[in-house]
């Protein structure tokens, strides 16, 4: 609205409104006396078009943007820190601090005897990575080793800003209710960890209601993430009682997305100099952004891996000149996956 307000527009709006026979030249005085008023008010304009720009959905700023979707009950995910389990050879006190991959960990609780749950101290990706060993950064005595060996649940950086942009735009036509469709979604992908769900209904021979849930990175999710949903959602232990959030009356059990791994049979044939193994890393990096794709929209809609879409994307990859005869686990053709199933990498053959 004021991006014609600016320094000079404003100055040569003042100096055409001066009587006839005044100087307005560049230097003069009403000139100087008028610039000054005029650098005011550019910044007056800018702040006024920031103002306008932040009483509206799709202009607001983060931080404007965070605000309003508070006041909707639609919370950004904030960054949280990775749960990993560890092994050691002998007992550790809780609270003692370990680094390891470059990062620090502190030690949550025992899970069985010489097993544990860690907190990676660094809040985003950074620590999900499930192997490493662990070196003490306070004292333990006559330490004997240990390491990590699994993720239980992965960290994850703050919600990028569009996408919550477009989870509160998306609750404008939403209809939460009382335990609906629209409403589990909401509240279970808001949980720490969980990137996104998908609701089965029940049916009149199970009393259970399904919901599917991958983790934050896209993932099938750990046994771990698993259960700490259900506890929020439907302690099993009391079913339909409404001590989660589901409501009483509600049977709800979470389930993990089922992984389909896809095998690739092609024939590369490569340029000069180049070999399957010399682009093995670039092969598999392009398969998994594909997946990738294809994950961020299971929510929506029924997932295909498409042999046209692996091959053109393989045939990006630099050193190689042409691929045929491709197939996914064995056939000549695109895969559905179920409803509850998600893509995962499994081996690319060169033939």
């Amino acid at each position: 609205m004021y991006e014609e307000k600016t320094y000079e527009n404003i100055m040569e709006e003042m100096m055409k409104q001066m009587p006839d026979g005044v100087n307005t030249r560049e230097g003069s005085l009403i000139w100087n006396a008028c610039a000054k008023q005029a650098m005011q008010l550019e910044e007056a304009y800018l702040a006024l078009q920031a103002v306008e720009d932040n009483m509206y959905m799709d202009t607001q700023d983060e931080e404007h943007l965070i605000q309003n979707g508070a006041d909707r009950g639609i919370y950004i995910k904030e960054a949280t820190s990775a749960i990993v389990k560890a092994v050691f050879s002998q007992e550790i006190e809780e609270g003692t601090r370990f680094t390891a991959n470059d990062l620090n960990y502190v030690v949550l609780e025992a899970i069985s005897d010489m097993s544990y749950k860690l907190k990676c101290e660094e809040c985003g990706e950074e620590g999900n990575l499930g192997d490493g060993e662990l070196i003490p950064i306070d004292f333990v005595e006559n330490y004997k080793g240990g390491s990590i060996v699994e993720v239980l649940v992965p960290g994850q950086k703050q919600e990028d800003t569009e996408l919550y942009r477009k989870k509160i735009r998306d609750s404008v036509n939403a209809s939460y209710f009382g335990g609906n469709r629209s409403d589990y979604e909401r509240f279970i992908e808001a949980l720490k960890g969980v990137g996104a769900c998908k609701v089965k209904r029940r049916t009149e021979e199970d009393k259970f209601i399904y919901p599917y849930i991958l983790d934050s990175n896209w993932n099938v999710p750990t046994s771990a993430l698993v259960e700490s949903v259900q506890e929020s959602v439907d302690p099993e232990q009391n079913h339909g009682e409404g001590d989660g959030i589901a409501p009483i009356g509600h049977f709800v059990l979470i389930k993990p997305a089922s992984g389909v791994e896809i095998n690739v049979d092609i024939q590369f044939t490569f340029d000069d100099g180049y070999s399957q193994e010399s682009v093995q890393s670039y092969l598999e990096s392009v398969l998994e952004e594909y997946f990738l794709e294809l994950k961020k929209e299971w929510k929506e809609k029924e997932i295909f891996v498409r042999l046209s879409q692996i091959e053109h994307r393989l045939l990006n990859v630099g050193g190689i000149i042409d691929i045929a005869d491709t197939k996914l686990n064995g056939i000549a053709a695109n895969i559905a996956l179920g409803y509850a199933e998600v893509p995962v990498r499994g081996k690319i053959n060169g033939i």
